[in-house]
């Protein structure tokens, strides 16, 4: 199931994210970071991860979902020409 969320940390090994719904830790994720190539408009990249939940961080608002902690592993980059969806 695809979801979207929004990045609050990243590393060289790991992401911290909150998403649409909860993720139990040990859940295998792949995850998507789409890259503006800067000097290229209209060019993005696609950086696929391997990932894996580690943790969760309960909310301080009852109205958010919980921030996911997942590392990385193998990752590949792919190039896409035209409008960022």
């Amino acid at each position: 199931m695809w979801t979207s969320g929004q990045t609050e940390n990243v590393s060289r090994t790991g992401v911290l994210f909150r998403g649409g719904r909860r993720v139990k830790v040990g859940t295998a994720l792949e995850i998507h970071f789409l890259l503006s190539a800067g000097m290229r408009p209209g060019t993005v990249s696609d950086l696929v991860c391997d990932g894996k939940v580690v943790r969760t961080v309960e909310p301080v608002d009852p109205d958010e979902v919980p921030a996911v902690a997942a590392t990385i592993g193998e990752y590949f980059v792919r190039h896409q020409s035209g409008p960022v969806v």
